[in-house]
């Protein structure tokens, strides 16, 4: 079986994951080239939605790991997250963020398709400012 989604948003994107997810093929379309080239890569558009606000110098890591580094080296203004990534979660970073780094009361984002609510009232125990359920638009 194969299906089309058009509109990776909201509702679109979940849905293909699901579909995906239970073995069907999915192409998600949507007008956004931006959004679809970034999914495509296997990367967020968050990026992408944090530009469109007016916010002009964005630093990316591609895992926990990878933003304590960017952190032990830089000043923030915000921190976002996903809860899920590959070598150190988000709430192991938001537990470094607050009790190892130099800017422990910088607020974090975390923006995360997670629905455990354990983990989430751990993430919440951990500090972070906010969650933010994804995909958003």
């Amino acid at each position: 079986m194969k299906i089309a989604i058009i509109g990776l948003g909201y509702v679109g994107l979940p849905l293909s994951i699901q579909f995906a997810r239970s073995g069907v093929t999915v192409v998600g379309l949507d007008i956004d080239s931006n959004k679809v080239d970034a999914l495509n890569r296997g990367q967020s558009y968050i990026k992408h939605i944090l530009q469109q606000l007016g916010i002009q110098r964005i630093d990316e890591a591609g895992n926990g790991r990878e933003a304590i580094s960017l952190i032990e080296h830089e000043f923030y203004d915000l921190v976002v997250t996903d809860y899920n990534m590959p070598e150190m979660d988000g709430q192991a970073l938001t537990e470094y963020i607050r009790g190892q780094s130099g800017q422990s009361s910088v607020p974090i984002l975390m923006v995360s398709s997670e629905s455990n609510q354990q983990r989430l009232a751990a993430v919440e125990q951990a500090g972070v400012s906010a969650i933010c359920d994804k995909p958003f638009d």
